[in-house]
């Protein structure tokens, strides 16, 4: 018999610190659902702030959509941390990366609006009508630390990811190969359970 050794074999280790973010605090599937639970909190505070006059406007709908959709990529989301299968993240990192679009085009609409002076924001909006540079300051504020929490959010999702992929790598059957030193054949496939 001539020398025999090991091609390949895979360790995972979930407590790893590649699998830890925010300077090693969270690991990722923890910190996903804190992005998620921080993602409906807002948009219920929307949604609240939305219903606080009692009438159901354009706002309320748009939230209540919004929310519909988010549920579906959180739910998405959840199983694909709990059977660890990386493809049901893509849903909602894909609708992250969309809503960073919206936003954005949401920031340079209302500084665009400002800067002309837009009639269809200062008679429809409250602090508008007072305070235009206000306005402003505000709503771009809010927009800003939302891209922010966005742009976190994306990050972790894209470190979920790969994790539920090693993860999912690791969980197969681990195979072992050996080789005797031939680099043509005779070789030999070894099960370990």
């Amino acid at each position: 018999m001539s020398n025999i050794q090991p091609v390949s074999g895979m360790a995972f280790n979930k407590n790893d610190k590649e699998y830890f973010c925010c300077w090693g605090i969270l690991h990722d599937t923890t910190a996903v659902l804190i992005g998620i639970a921080i993602e409906v909190l807002l948009a219920l505070v929307g949604l609240g702030f939305s219903l606080k006059d009692g009438d159901i406007n354009t706002y309320v709908i748009i939230q209540v959509v919004y929310l519909m959709i988010y549920c579906l990529l959180a739910t998405c989301a959840l199983v694909a941390i709990i059977k660890a299968n990386n493809k049901l993240m893509w849903p909602i990192a894909i609708w992250t990366i969309c809503f960073l679009g919206f936003l954005f085009l949401g920031v340079f609409f209302i500084i665009g609006c400002a800067t002309i002076n837009n009639f269809l924001i200062t008679d429809n909006i409250l602090i508008a009508q007072r305070n235009m540079q206000a306005f402003v300051c505000i709503t771009v504020g809010v927009m800003t630390a939302w891209l922010v929490l966005q742009f976190w959010h994306l990050h972790v999702l894209l470190r979920c990811f790969h994790y539920l992929s090693d993860k999912k790598e690791a969980n197969v059957t681990p195979t072992v190969m050996y080789h005797n030193g031939n680099t043509t054949g005779n070789q030999r496939v070894i099960q370990m359970k």
